[in-house]
């Protein structure tokens, strides 16, 4: 990530601060689990229709607050699932665990910590629809 004259950034001193600020920051992913396969989905899609705007509001603010890594992407529904099978690898078409729940968006952010990733998390509008977020901390690599 660069950073640039338009963040508020009037000279050097200012860039360095904004820099060590988010130096200190740990990554999290911030992943929202729907049910995609059942005849009676949650959300379902008149909720998530009702649901975009203030999803887009939320991430609005998470980029707002300079928290978000990478913009969300969409992401088909016709994923591939890959298991070990007797002989070779069993490949299936579709996203979908042995539940009803598979991931339907995938938020990079960072945060200070756990508990601030899980306040920008619980933010989330799906929840109120059904959907369960999940909140992972990347392990440092150095």
């Amino acid at each position: 990530m660069g950073f640039g004259w338009g963040r508020g950034v009037r000279n050097y001193k200012d860039l360095l601060s904004i820099h060590n600020q988010t130096r200190a920051m740990q990554e999290f992913m911030i992943m929202i689990y729907r049910d995609l396969t059942s005849k009676d989905p949650k959300p379902s899609p008149q909720e998530m229709k009702e649901a975009i705007k203030p999803y887009l509001d939320w991430i609005s603010g998470i980029k707002a607050q300079d928290k978000l890594i990478e913009q969300p992407k969409r992401w088909d529904l016709a994923g591939r699932v890959i298991r070990r099978g007797k002989t070779s690898n069993d490949i299936s078409i579709g996203p979908f665990t042995n539940g009803r729940e598979s991931i339907g968006g995938l938020i990079h952010i960072r945060s200070k910590d756990y508990d601030e990733a899980v306040g920008i998390a619980e933010g989330c509008p799906l929840i109120e629809y059904g959907a369960v977020v999940e909140v992972r901390m990347a392990n440092p690599t150095n």
